[in-house]
């Protein structure tokens, strides 16, 4: 979901108005085109706001009903640890290699076994939820991303014969970063409890069977683009799946006469210019900064560039927060100020 608010339209849950939109940019929707029409998809996540207890039921009743969605009521503290401490500033610069190696230094914060409790809490209240409306013989559950990781756990100590997939976005490291984290263990044995796993490349799900190899003992088989893990009596299912783009919503976007009038304005203001564009997150691995010190060396080496090339940067912002979010935003904000200063132009500024 997008967004919940109070209103003056929307739907009414225990006397209180509450407005509710679908995201049309998020990933779990757009997976449902690639299902079966007559398949019944229910998605269970949190809400990106919170909602009083005492309205939990009523809102829940709501977004079943009009979105076939189950909502996971974090308390504010505890959302606050699992995703800000644990998810973003633990697991996340890890799985992309950055270990905390000093308190200066840029990366992640050292593991920290409350927050690793707090992630645990969690994955437990979503496991809960799901086992409200599961029928393990015939249900199938996807589990996404990183911040899910020990959910199987959970549900096949409560159902057995549930079948499990789960799809990790981010990147697996490498089994020497893997092992850094001191509950390596039963990181790899979350996953393992699923009947399927997924990753974006072949690197990932190499890493990932290497890592279950080296700390767990176990062994792997790969003919003909199959590869399985024997794990207590089960077959474990590893597959590459790149994930790609909705054509149809792409279209309706390039064809809309918003972006038909956006693509005109550009190229009335840069008429006659070359045109570089990035769309990035303001956070520590998109590396916008490096970016625009690129366009600087570049408009250094060709001065003949000057005033013909224009770097357009849309910044989204951060998803997590902390010290090195805060960093990277800063010297965003630095860069596109001040690193050009003396190769601009009046009205020909190399970065928009």
């Amino acid at each position: 979901m997008r967004r919940i608010n109070r209103g003056e339209s929307g739907a009414t849950a225990n006397g209180i108005k509450h407005a509710f939109s679908p995201d049309p940019d998020a990933l779990g929707l757009q997976l449902r085109a690639g299902l079966p029409s007559d398949a019944d998809v229910l998605h269970v996540g949190t809400l990106p706001a919170s909602v009083d207890p005492s309205h939990h039921a009523g809102v829940s009743r709501l977004l079943y009903a009009k979105f076939r969605c189950l909502p996971v009521f974090l308390p504010p503290d505890l959302h606050q640890r699992f995703y800000h401490g644990f998810c973003k500033h633990y697991l996340w610069p890890l799985l992309h290699y950055l270990l905390p190696l000093s308190p200066s230094s840029l990366g992640g914060l050292p593991f920290d076994r409350a927050l690793w409790l707090s992630y645990l809490s969690a994955n437990k209240l979503f496991a809960e939820r799901l086992i409200e409306l599961l029928n393990p013989d015939e249900d199938f559950v996807w589990i996404h991303d990183y911040h899910l990781l020990a959910v199987p756990t959970f549900l096949r100590r409560r159902s057995p014969r549930v079948k499990l997939g789960f799809f990790l976005h981010s990147p697996f490291p490498s089994s020497e970063i893997f092992r850094t984290i001191p509950v390596r263990d039963e990181l790899l044995r979350a996953l393992l409890n699923c009947d399927l796993v997924g990753f974006h490349t072949f690197d990932y799900a190499r890493h990932f069977l290497s890592s279950c190899s080296r700390l767990l003992g176990l062994d792997y088989q790969s003919k003909r683009g199959y590869i399985g893990i024997e794990y207590f009596g089960r077959t474990i299912t590893v597959k590459i799946l790149p994930v790609g783009i909705d054509l149809g919503q792409l279209e309706s976007v390039i064809s809309s006469s918003e972006t038909t009038a956006k693509i005109q304005e550009l190229m009335d203001r840069y008429k006659d210019r070359i045109l570089l564009l990035g769309v990035d997150d303001i956070d520590l691995f998109k590396g916008i900064g490096l970016k625009f010190l690129a366009m600087e060396q570049l408009l250094e080496e060709h001065p003949e560039l000057r005033g013909r090339a224009t770097m357009v940067q849309i910044a989204n912002p951060a998803r997590s927060q902390g010290r090195d979010v805060r960093r990277s935003r800063e010297r965003f904000i630095q860069s596109q100020g001040g690193s050009m200063s003396d190769l601009e132009n009046l009205d020909m500024s190399p970065l928009c």
